[in-house]
């Protein structure tokens, strides 16, 4: 008897190939639900682990670290051809991140940074027109015009130095968000007087996903919160209570820049072009600290390219003071927020957040 096999005809063989679309339909997001999950408790783990570090800095050395160094130096008048000497800000320069690499097993890598040195260049004009009015001056002061007869025969920015290149071109990726597809290395930017624009290369650094906080105000000198330039805090200067107080926050890629190392002089960040951020430049501070100001809670579309915002749906993680870590989100009440980015303002905080 001849047996005679069947094979599929076209419409059921068509059934079949449009059930296997839809169960992978189904699988595809399931499985980046998985992978965001997973990235997402991997970027909780480097935070904890910054939070412990500060702590055992803190244990060792009786403070936190600042939340970015800054140094100056007397310098000849006669070798620059000015009529007297001088005084040059020879920062801003290594910031917290840098100070805790013993705490996070980079003893090594701590080691090799000459500490007495920039983050990257070495020496920047004297007599740079920092806002384009056409005075002269002292790296982020106002000044007089140069005396007559006088040329600037400076260039405004020096070039990159090897000096700490191998530690700042160093990627750590306790310092990276998984979720963030940020390049491991970045290059710093400085803006152009003549087009106002960020378009000067400085040098290229590690990059960073997690910033210090400095407060309620844009980054600067002496913020509010726990890292401000040259100041070393205590715990007990944390009257708002360590678990209510902000230590370390998320910056994502598409907000704006931040590296490891702490700042480099001269050098500004902005949002870059296509990004979350609002088209506003930022001083280099930014590059190692954020804040919380202008009614804008974390991962908020609009933000100052030197706030905080993640990758994460819905919020950003923050480490605080005490070295737990927690999301905050974006629908959060700003004054809580706000109030959570102190050390010592005295606000009466609810714990839902």
């Amino acid at each position: 008897m001849r047996i005679r096999h069947r094979g599929f005809t076209l419409i059921e063989l068509l059934v079949v190939i449009a059930v296997i679309g839809v169960l992978i339909g189904l699988l595809l997001p399931a499985v980046q639900q998985a992978r965001e999950a997973a990235r997402r408790t991997q970027c909780q783990n480097n935070l904890k682990q910054i939070g412990l570090a500060l702590l055992n800095y803190h244990e060792t050395r009786g403070t936190l670290p600042a939340g970015y160094l800054a140094k100056g130096a007397w310098l000849s008048g006669v070798l620059y051809g000015y009529p007297q000497d001088f005084y040059v800000e020879n920062g801003p320069g290594w910031g917290w991140a840098s100070m805790v690499l013993p705490e996070l097993d980079q003893a090594p890598l701590y080691q090799a940074i000459n500490f007495d040195w920039p983050v990257g260049e070495p020496f920047i004009n004297p007599f740079l027109d920092n806002d384009n009015d056409g005075k002269h001056a002292r790296p982020g002061q106002g000044g007089p015009p140069l005396p007559p007869g006088l040329t600037n025969t400076l260039p405004d920015i020096a070039v990159e130095t090897i000096e700490n290149q191998t530690a700042r071109l160093t990627v750590l990726s306790t310092f990276l968000c998984p979720s963030d597809p940020r390049p491991g290395i970045i290059t710093v930017m400085a803006r152009d007087r003549a087009t106002r624009r960020l378009s000067i290369n400085l040098c290229d650094t590690g990059a960073s996903n997690y910033v210090g906080v400095f407060g309620t105000t844009e980054p600067g000198v002496d913020g509010d919160g726990l890292f401000s330039r040259n100041i070393c805090l205590r715990l007990a200067d944390i009257t708002d209570g360590t678990s209510q107080t902000l230590a370390i926050g998320e910056r994502s890629a598409n907000l704006g820049p931040a590296i490891w190392a702490g700042t480099i002089r001269n050098a500004s960040l902005e949002s870059p072009a296509g990004g979350v951020g609002r088209s506003r430049i930022q001083n280099s501070a930014g590059l190692a600290l954020g804040h919380v100001g202008e009614s804008h809670t974390p991962s908020q579309r609009g933000s100052d390219c030197s706030q905080f915002y993640s990758y994460h749906s819905g919020g950003a993680h923050f480490a605080f003071a005490d070295g737990h870590v927690g999301f905050l989100k974006t629908s959060m009440n700003y004054p809580l927020y706000r109030a959570l980015a102190t050390r010592a303002g005295g606000e009466v905080l609810s714990s839902d957040y």
